[in-house]
């Protein structure tokens, strides 16, 4: 599995185990998960595609703490990141093909 891959497993598991991960975790996540999802943007060629996520992932990660998102929205996230990151990854692939 790619890295990729593996960051795309980790969000799915993630949003279905919130319980399970710490505000720090969940943080983490976020961050690895906007990071990523830029960087891919920028291999991809496709600069702004998905950038309403990067904000969105960024925004959530800074209101963890704060009590300002309920855990369904914080699932909703994750799983657009994940959707995200997949989909940049087939493009990417299909670009080197």
């Amino acid at each position: 599995m790619s890295a990729i891959t593996d960051l795309v497993s980790e969000l799915v598991r993630s949003a279905n185990e919130l319980v399970r991960l710490s505000d720090i975790g969940k943080r983490q996540l976020l961050t690895s998960a906007s990071e990523k999802v830029f960087d891919l943007q920028e291999g991809a060629c496709v600069a702004g595609m998905h950038k309403e996520i990067v904000g969105d992932l960024q925004s959530i990660s800074l209101t963890l703490g704060v009590g300002k998102i309920t855990n369904d929205q914080l699932q909703a996230n994750l799983l657009d990141a994940a959707g995200a990151l997949r989909m940049l990854h087939i493009a990417i692939d299909a670009r080197s093909a």
